[in-house]
């Protein structure tokens, strides 16, 4: 078994993988709370009391009510990304948070990167990270999916070219919902390339 743990605000998350994909489970620890969720079975123990849960979302939401705000989603989000290293899906517990128009990441609890989307008029979005411009974009809504204008960083072009083949066929994607995705995907993908590199 190998454990990984984060504290948080004051939670204190703990990830249980087993060598058999899927067997994994989370703990959350805070002044009296203590839960225990098993992703595998959907069912959760907050203070010895079982229920079932249609998705993790719905235990986390339960087990971390006596928080709000942004340290509530901050809180869910991680112990998501805990989930899903319990259950083998990811090798790194990464979580990304959108707070207003901006998105952190956080590499096993700690922050590690954040991006904001700002837009600057009409269809007119820029992505800064790092105190820099990462991508300045021109997005229109189509009859199916948006079509693109787009200019940055190689690896910001990328994710949005990709996106923009993921929702050719879509009829309910907004601007701004393709923006903040776009902008995730560069994160993601730039927290997965730091995690590589200090690996090597």
């Amino acid at each position: 078994m190998v454990e990984v743990s984060l504290n948080i605000h004051g939670v204190k998350m703990t990830a249980e993988r087993f060598p058999r994909l899927g067997e994994g489970r989370v703990r959350v620890e805070y002044g009296d709370t203590l839960g225990v969720y098993f992703p595998v079975k959907g069912v959760g123990e907050i203070n010895g009391v079982r229920e079932f849960f249609s998705t993790p979302v719905e235990f986390a939401e339960k087990v971390f009510e006596g928080f709000e705000g942004d340290v509530k989603k901050i809180l869910i989000a991680n112990f998501l990304a805990l989930v899903k290293y319990a259950l083998g899906l990811e090798d790194d517990v990464i979580a990304l948070v959108k707070l207003g128009d901006r998105i952190v990441a956080y590499l096993y609890g700690t922050k590690v990167q954040e991006i904001r989307v700002r837009k600057v008029g009409g269809s007119v979005f820029e992505v800064h990270a790092g105190g820099g411009l990462v991508g300045r974009l021109k997005v229109y809504k189509k009859k199916r999916g948006v079509a693109v204008e787009c200019e940055g960083e190689e690896e910001f072009v990328e994710a949005v070219r990709d996106l923009e083949y993921y929702y050719a066929k879509s009829i309910d994607v907004s601007p701004e919902r393709f923006v903040f995705d776009a902008a995730r995907a560069y994160l993601l993908s730039s927290v997965r390339k730091s995690c590589a590199t200090s690996l090597r």
